[in-house]
């Protein structure tokens, strides 16, 4: 009876056994398919090729550093299907201003504009854009604030110096191109710029100087002569021509010497 009573005991505990054992087997069973699943899909994921994003924007700044300005403007085109700013629409004013449509390059800076309002870049292209369209007052305002948002360009301010030129304000323009040449000594535009200004205020020499600083004598005084006839005193445009060539015959026997003496230097005369 007390063996029975044990049996009934245990029985139960027995037969939970089959239960745990199979439950273990199918925990088992699952977790293996599970983690077969996550490297298939792992796998998958690695060898399915990478879906190829359109570098529209990329293309058309590569194509207008080549001047391949109508190509860039279908460029961006696409690129303004995804997306839309500032930059894109400055781009597109560049693009319609070198192919000569000034209206909607007009159109396109001002949407730049709109979308970020210290966009000097946006201002010096608005401003540009106005001069060419003999529109100086309007373009010398929008170079003037493309300065005020981003002083330090050397090119914003040979800008706004060669615009006051063509509106006559000789006297301001050099104002600035003396500042374009203190940012970047070797900006050429503006050292023939500035010598122009002088040239029309009557300074001459300092026209000359301006010249000789960043140029080579018989340049600068070719440019000299140059702003002479601009300056309507053809007599000393011819002696700044004649003087022109004087100093580029002396740069010439100045070189045909120092070949001279380089060439006995490597095939000295033997000695009797």
């Amino acid at each position: 009876m007390n063996s029975h009573n044990s049996m009934r005991r245990f029985l139960p505990v027995l037969g939970l056994l089959p239960l745990l054992l199979g439950g273990c087997a199918l925990f088992d069973g699952s977790e293996k398919k599970v983690i077969s699943h996550d490297l298939q899909d792992q796998v998958s994921r690695e060898q399915a090729p990478e879906k190829v994003v359109p570098r529209h924007l990329a293309l058309a700044k590569d194509l207008i550093n080549q001047k391949h300005y109508e190509v860039a403007l279908r460029q961006l085109e696409l690129a303004m299907k995804n997306e839309k700013g500032a930059e894109l629409y400055y781009l597109e004013g560049v693009c319609y201003r070198e192919t000569g449509n000034l209206e909607k390059a007009f159109f396109s800076f001002r949407k730049a504009i709109d979308q970020e309002k210290t966009f000097a870049m946006a201002y010096n292209g608005l401003g540009l854009t106005f001069v060419r369209m003999e529109q100086l007052d309007k373009g010398i305002e929008a170079l003037r604030q493309a300065i005020h948002y981003d002083p330090a360009r050397a090119d914003f301010l040979n800008n706004l110096g060669y615009a006051l030129m063509k509106d006559k304000q000789y006297s301001e323009a050099a104002r600035y191109l003396r500042r374009c040449l203190t940012i970047d000594p070797g900006h050429v535009v503006a050292r023939n710029n500035l010598a122009i200004s002088y040239g029309f205020t009557g300074q001459e020499q300092e026209a000359l100087s301006v010249l000789l600083e960043g140029n080579p004598p018989e340049v600068a005084y070719r440019n000299m002569s140059a702003i002479y006839q601009m300056t309507g005193d053809p007599q000393k445009a011819a002696a700044a021509r004649q003087m022109a060539a004087r100093k580029y015959r002396e740069k010439q026997q100045e070189e045909k010497n120092r070949e001279e003496q380089e060439d006995e230097v490597r095939h000295p005369l033997p000695l009797n």
